[in-house]
């Protein structure tokens, strides 16, 4: 769906049984791209807030996490716990790196382009976000408390702040939280 920030009515950008996810490129970059799975597949398409679905990208086979670089140039992949493809979305290069030692499922790339943020536990099973270089070297940025886990963390455009999700297993709660 899209509604402008102006206000507006909301209409349908694209619609479809098993889309998994969606993200755009940072401002100028225009690309945005979506998933969607079909039997064992995940199928990538472009689209558009004007035309809605465009072309199809590429097919994978498995169920798996995935991040859209902030100029749009690449995608990221988590194919298994310990192996990225990073793949051109301009010339269809791909390359895969191993991160040794930590075990992976989320991605999120970095406002620079050049690095991603990823959840894992360290050793003594707190949480973690690895900062993961394009040849797969990982090092701790944030480490958490015990008892939770890290989801994700997306950067801001200025580099300067993130949005992280902490899992906390508790008690069912509600928060509200007012002038954020």
């Amino acid at each position: 769906m899209s509604k402008p920030l102006a206000g507006g009515t909301p209409r349908v950008v694209v619609q479809g049984k098993g889309i998994w996810n969606h993200q755009c490129a940072h401002s100028p970059a225009t690309r945005c791209i979506f998933s969607q799975r079909d039997g064992q597949n995940l199928i990538f398409h472009t689209f558009d807030l004007e035309h809605g679905q465009g072309r199809e990208l590429l097919r994978i086979v498995g169920f798996l996490n995935w991040s859209l670089s902030s100029d749009g140039s690449k995608l990221t992949i988590v194919l298994d716990p310990h192996h990225i493809r990073f793949v051109s979305l301009d010339t269809g290069a791909a390359h895969d790196v191993t991160v040794q030692d930590w075990a992976l499922d989320c991605v999120d790339w970095g406002a620079s382009g050049q690095t991603l943020f990823m959840p894992s536990f360290a050793p003594n099973g707190l949480p973690v976000i690895l900062e993961v270089d394009q040849t797969g070297k990982a090092k701790v940025i944030l480490t958490g408390s015990a008892n939770t886990e890290f989801k994700f963390m997306i950067q801001s455009p200025d580099s300067r702040n993130a949005l992280l999700l902490e899992g906390i297993p508790t008690g069912n709660n509600a928060w509200i939280v007012d002038d954020f």
